[in-house]
């Protein structure tokens, strides 16, 4: 399930029978996206508007979570995990099984831009301004700057420290983020 950390606008649970959309505060149901279709990953804009899923075999769909009505559709190269959208809307991020971290412009509607991760990515997130994405594989975190061709700015190994989604920006420019250690029962 994601919830909006901030606003608590809306909420996506998704599984085998497409993804349920509702308002987080109420409670109240407001579509469901993807009805009939075994959905692996979903992702919410900063707003709670827009919603992305992806299913197998590598589909991916932009959604108007109020309405349910489908936006926008593309097919990745395998089945996808993980997914960020920018928090102006304006990029898709989708991780595939085989690594690839895939970028779309959602104003452009044009080809991804790819690039490797070299290995199984588990959380992708955006910072507050878009510019930087982080990338976090099951060994590493990636820091990529997002101006011109994404390039990595910086690597941390991260092997048995996190948990998936420990990371957070701790500014807006995405020059400084956070750990979530998890160091294990017996460590005090």
């Amino acid at each position: 399930m994601l919830t909006l950390p901030q606003r608590e606008i809306h909420s996506v649970r998704h599984g085998e029978l497409g993804a349920q959309v509702w308002r987080a505060r109420t409670g109240e149901p407001l579509s469901v996206l993807g009805p009939g279709r075994r959905i692996l990953a979903a992702a919410l804009s900063g707003d709670g508007r827009l919603a992305a899923t992806a299913s197998e075999p590598g589909e991916i769909r932009l959604w108007n979570t109020d309405t349910g009505t489908e936006l926008w559709s593309t097919t990745a190269p395998g089945p996808v995990r993980v997914l960020a959208l920018r928090p102006d809307q304006g990029q898709l991020a989708a991780a595939t099984d085989r690594g690839e971290v895939l970028l779309w412009s959602l104003a452009e509607r044009s080809p991804p831009t790819r690039f490797e991760t070299g290995g199984h990515v588990v959380t992708l997130r955006y910072s507050p301004t878009g510019q930087r994405l982080v990338v976090q594989t099951s060994e590493w975190a990636h820091l990529v700057d997002l101006a011109g061709t994404p390039t990595v700015a910086g690597s941390l190994l991260m092997s048995g420290l996190t948990q998936p989604g420990g990371l957070r920006f701790e500014s807006d420019d995405g020059s400084r983020i956070s750990v979530l250690v998890d160091r294990g029962p017996d460590d005090v």
